[in-house]
Formats: C-alpha cells, structure tokens, sequence
C-alpha cells in the first residue's frame, strides 16, 4: 500500500513525530518527498524516522533538501530507517555539494536492507574523477540498483564513466 506525507514543512515538534505514528500499519512504500525535511532538527527526524512500520519496504526521500543537513546529520538519519527498507530515494538532496568524506560516511552507512538506490539529479558535476570513484567505490555491493538519471557527472557522459 502507498502512503504520502504532505505539508510536514509546516509541522513541528511533536506534531511532526504524531505524524509518522499516523502511517497505517501495512504501508509498504512511504513517499516523503518534497517536505522540506533538510531543514528540521536531527533528533526530532531520528525520533519521526523511529515510527516509519517496519512494513515499508520503500522509502522516498526525494527533494528534502538534505545537504542542508550536513553529512553527519544526514548519516544518523539514515541509522534510524529500519533495516527491512529495500529500496531508498535520495534524489534531489542537493548531496552533491557535501564533500567526498561526507558522501561516502553516507553511503557506507545507508540501511543493510537496501538494494535499490536513488541518487539521481544530486548534482555531482563538481566532483573531479578521483572523489567519483572514493564516492562510488563506498556505495554497499548488496545495491543491485542505483540510479544516476543526470544529463552528464562532472562533463563526462555514461560511457566515460563505465570505462
């Protein structure tokens, strides 16, 4: 079952961890994009992400400013998504501006159930060759399915990349 939570820019405190204790118990893929999430207090996410039913399976987090965060922020929510997410949105965060240490710290600590992930349109075309292969050499072995959907990474199309 699908389940989208809208206009979370607009809750705080309490109102925001309410908000994931709402989640119908048999949600399998949760859409939380585009809610501003980048901008609200670590340990209150940790504290909502806490609540995500171990039934989802699917977790979008696409276009919540995440970058915002910082690399450390961002790694401890990812450490409060239950290990029973299989597939994991983080397109649109902005996550090409943190630094390579703060993308890999990320990757290496993205859920153990995790075997589909989105970093699309994350803008890594500030990234020189070095730092893409450090940044894509951390992504977990168990990812069967990553998406890159840019135009190009660093001016360097698909097959350039591949080589």
């Amino acid at each position: 079952m699908y389940h989208k939570l809208e206009k979370l820019a607009h809750t705080h405190g309490k109102a925001l961890v309410q908000a994931f204790e709402g989640i119908p118990a048999d949600v399998s893929y949760l859409n939380l994009g585009f809610n501003a999430l980048g901008k609200k207090r670590t340990q209150l996410l940790v504290q909502a992400f806490a609540k995500i039913p171990s039934s989802v399976t699917i977790l979008d987090l696409c276009g919540n400013r995440l970058n915002k965060k910082g690399a450390l922020n961002i790694v401890q929510l990812i450490k409060a998504i239950h290990a029973g997410v299989t597939s994991l949105d983080l397109s649109s965060n902005g996550l090409g501006a943190l630094d390579t240490a703060g993308l890999v710290w990320i990757l290496i600590n993205l859920p153990v159930g995790v075997i589909n992930l989105d970093l699309s349109h994350n803008d890594f075309s500030e990234k020189n060759e070095t730092e893409l292969v450090l940044i894509f050499a951390a992504i977990p072995k168990r990812i069967t399915s990553i998406t890159l959907s840019e135009k190009d990474i660093a001016g360097r199309d698909q097959d350039e990349l591949m080589e």
